[in-house]
């Protein structure tokens, strides 16, 4: 534990960048630049940073008190019965009620599985299910073709060397088999591996690369098959608790009530085995490059605040960054002009035709003193009073004269969000550029890089630059919200290969 330069028997939480003192509360001073809350050293106005330390992960064998904890306590039961609520209503639906509730199941499993990777100790929200295909259909696909990893390889050797025949009429000849025994075990043995695959990437090309889940059993041998064994045991009594209770429950039949309930027994176990699966991502984060060394650190002094307050006067105020930026030509809406974060700062274009035959850019005129009728005048009003027709009008006339919009960062959003809706991808990731630009300490330049990022991976088709822009805002915002959402997006891309 550090402790004070100044008060030597006062703890430290914080580090000045300038003098390199150590800093109690009554060391620190809150102050604001750029609209930046920053803690700055008392002696000499120095940025100071908080003094971290590698973060203590129990593994999950350590923790099933808090998963049982969660899962039993008050929020977790009601979540427990919502989702069977769910679960149950829906596989009432004819013909498609199956494909609803195991996608209602799946969906939720993966999120456990998603969340507990995170660190997450307590049973994660259920998802509103307003989004039908990502919330119901996507999950219920890849499990079923999880489950078909693990039982496919064994019918097709069963029916090309066993035989359905025998199967049926003497089961312990057919499981006499070795190599069939094998198979199976190891079918089984792949199977966590393929859910951890398909929660942590939510993709299914990334479940059926064998390559990946290779690589998350090699990595962690030990961890992995010990999980297994464990999941395997914990799969088992939930057969043996589902077949126990669900007889007693329909011994006192309740309309509706005892399918919920009967769902809701069949939960408490599978949730448990998703915390085990995520805590295993977790305590192996690292190894696994699911973290960095950042993501394992946590604060030595949580909770501290400054107590100083700032010598008469104040500190000099220092300069704003000045990001260098250089100039993008707006182009025809296509994948191949993406943006990419400048060395320094800032962006700069990637990708394009070849030098050889990219033209030479054209000298643009001065823009003109806009008027009340002129196009950036117009756009300008449209966007403010949401007039999405106008507002595209007179883009595009703005467009047509040779002229880049000149607009406040948040109209610019505004502008690529109806851009993204009207099919133009690539002049929407412009607008959040300049959004960046035109104030990288402001507000809303990570909103404008983490949504450039995003045209880039999902619009564009430049997962490479996306993941490139996606790490431009880790490093360079790493205390914004949208940091995480960004760390979260690159292991996707990573888990998809790129």
């Amino acid at each position: 534990m550090h402790t004070c330069t100044k008060h030597m028997n006062a703890r430290a939480a914080w580090r000045c960048s300038k003098c390199d003192s150590t800093l109690c509360p009554a060391c620190a001073v809150t102050a604001n630049i750029q609209r930046t809350e920053i803690i700055r050293c008392l002696s000499c106005g120095g940025v100071a940073q908080q003094i971290m330390t590698q973060k203590v992960i129990v593994p999950y064998w350590g923790m099933f008190g808090v998963f049982l904890q969660a899962i039993f306590s008050l929020t977790g039961l009601l979540q427990i019965l919502a989702l069977a609520a769910m679960v149950f209503l829906s596989s009432l639906i004819p013909i498609v009620g199956w494909v609803i509730s195991l996608g209602i199941y799946a969906g939720y499993y993966f999120l456990v599985i998603t969340r507990y990777s995170f660190g997450e100790e307590k049973l994660p929200i259920p998802a509103d299910f307003s989004d039908v295909f990502d919330d119901i259909f996507a999950p219920f696909f890849r499990f079923i073709i999880g489950t078909l990893l693990v039982w496919v390889p064994a019918l097709l050797y069963i029916n090309a060397h066993v035989g359905f025949g025998l199967m049926f009429s003497s089961p312990a000849a057919a499981f006499s088999d070795p190599i069939l025994i094998l198979i199976i075990l190891v079918s089984i043995a792949y199977f966590p591996g393929v859910m951890i695959t398909a929660a942590v990437t939510q993709s299914t090309l990334a479940m059926l690369n064998p390559m990946i889940i290779l690589g998350i059993i090699l990595r962690i041998p030990g961890h992995y098959f010990l999980t297994v064994i464990v999941w395997g045991m914990m799969t088992v009594a939930n057969a043996f608790l589902r077949n126990l209770v669900g007889p007693i429950l329909y011994e006192h039949h309740v309309f509706l009530l005892t399918g919920i309930l009967n769902e809701a027994v069949g939960l408490l176990i599978p949730m448990l085995t998703a915390m085990v699966l995520g805590r295993l991502v977790y305590q192996n984060g690292e190894t696994l490059g699911y973290h960095t060394p950042k993501d394992l650190t946590v604060p030595e002094f949580p909770g501290a605040t400054p107590q100083a307050t700032a010598p008469q006067g104040g500190w000099e105020q220092p300069k704003a960054i000045q990001a260098p930026i250089e100039p993008i030509e707006l182009e025809e809406d296509s994948s191949s002009a993406v943006l990419r974060p400048a060395p320094g700062g800032g962006f700069v274009a990637a990708g394009g035709p070849p030098a050889a035959t990219k033209p030479k850019a054209q000298p643009q005129p001065a823009p003109a003193a806009p008027t009340a009728a002129s196009p950036t005048n117009l756009l300008e009003n449209a966007l403010q009073t949401s007039d999405n027709q106008a507002a595209l009008q007179a883009f595009k006339k703005l467009t047509e004269s040779g002229q880049v919009p000149d607009l406040e960062p948040q109209l610019e959003l505004r502008l690529a969000n109806l851009l993204e809706r009207s099919g133009q991808s690539l002049a929407a990731a412009h607008a959040c550029r300049r959004a960046a630009e035109k104030d990288m300490q402001g507000p809303m330049a990570s909103r404008a890089i983490f949504t450039s990022a995003r045209l880039l991976v999902e619009k564009l088709g430049q997962k490479q630059q996306g993941a490139a822009m996606y790490k431009y805002l880790v490093e360079n915002f790493p205390g914004d919200p949208l940091s995480e959402r960004a760390r979260e997006m690159l292991r996707r891309l990573k888990g998809s290969g790129v």
